[in-house]
């Protein structure tokens, strides 16, 4: 009878552990955005509570907490009880700004749990069609260089990817091109296609409308192999810059110490989320590439990300606005 009753309590035991890795969510999950509702990060997090929440027994709530450089939405995740109820999206900016030096609500490495890498967007190089009659990267260099000072580049700001990607660019082809602040992609768009600044870069699905009407040229695009819709488009590695690389992106984290068990759990619901073809559609028609991996591969990604911007940051002396 005591060896019954053992036996009984094993398998017991066996059942109940699988059984508490699968309680997650045990509630509502909120997923915190560090951006305004209706840009590209919202999208991407909607598409995630909208397949998440009609496949799992809770709803998965989207909240909004942009400002001070995605600093305010990235510490509520930092901030809340680590039991997989509280989730937020980080983007390329995460890595950017333990560049700059200046203190951090959070330690950008030990205060998360890195679940899974989301999505990636290239950023295009573009010109104005009829100001700007270059068409290789090589002649916008040339041209920089017989007259410094006569091209602008349109600039979401100091710290933005874009900034930095150009800076970079600038600081490797040792060329002069002035930088003219903008506060949002559709101003610098709409000056760039008017004619008032030479160039920008962005991404590709933003610019796909004015580069099919003619009104841009694409001049590059910054990441490591062409783009399947602009496979004509030649890499600025490929234009003269080895190892030249950004891409903007966007993943999952939730607070450090959330239990492994739920981590996997929702590693796994993010990978059939992204696997699934109707939400594969959507992010193809943002220009973006998914990419997932493990969560050791996207905490890997990030830090060398983090040492990447490091770098460029101090070679270039950028400074944020």
């Amino acid at each position: 009878m005591k060896h019954l009753m053992l036996l009984l309590a094993m398998l017991a035991a066996v059942m109940a552990g699988p059984a508490r890795a699968q309680d997650w969510p045990t509630g509502p999950v909120t997923l915190v955005v560090p951006y305004p509702a209706g840009g590209g990060v919202d999208t991407i997090a909607r598409i995630l509570a909208d397949d998440l929440g009609r496949r799992l027994p809770q709803r998965f709530i989207v909240e909004n907490k942009p400002g001070a450089a995605t600093l305010i939405g990235t510490s509520t995740v930092k901030a809340a009880k680590p039991d997989g109820q509280t989730l937020g999206i980080i983007t390329d900016s995460h890595a950017i700004n333990p560049g700059y030096g200046r203190p951090l609500p959070y330690d950008s490495e030990h205060d998360f749990a890195f679940v899974s890498g989301l999505i990636r967007v290239p950023l295009v190089l573009i010109v104005n069609t009829e100001k700007v009659p270059f068409r290789t990267l090589a002649e916008v260099i040339d041209a920089a260089k017989r007259d410094p000072g006569s091209l602008t580049f349109a600039s979401l700001g100091g710290g933005s990817p874009h900034q930095l990607a150009f800076e970079w660019l600038r600081m490797k082809a040792g060329i002069d091109v002035r930088i003219v602040p903008y506060r949002g992609i559709a101003p610098a768009l709409q000056d760039v296609v008017g004619g008032q600044v030479s160039m920008m870069l962005v991404g590709v699905s933003v610019a796909d409308g004015f580069i099919a009407s003619g009104k841009v040229r694409p001049i590059a695009v910054t990441s490591a192999t062409r783009l399947p819709r602009l496979p004509d488009l030649p890499t600025v590695a490929e234009q003269g810059f080895p190892n030249y690389e950004v891409v903007t992106w966007y993943g999952l984290v939730a607070p450090a110490k959330t239990p492994a068990s739920t981590l996997v759990r929702l590693h796994d619901e993010i990978g059939r989320t992204l696997a699934a073809p109707e939400v594969k559609a959507r992010i193809d028609e943002m220009g973006a590439d998914i990419f997932t991996g493990t969560a050791a591969d996207f905490a890997a990604f990030v830090k060398a990300e983090t040492s990447k911007y490091r770098q460029i940051i101090a070679q270039t002396g950028s400074k944020l606005d």
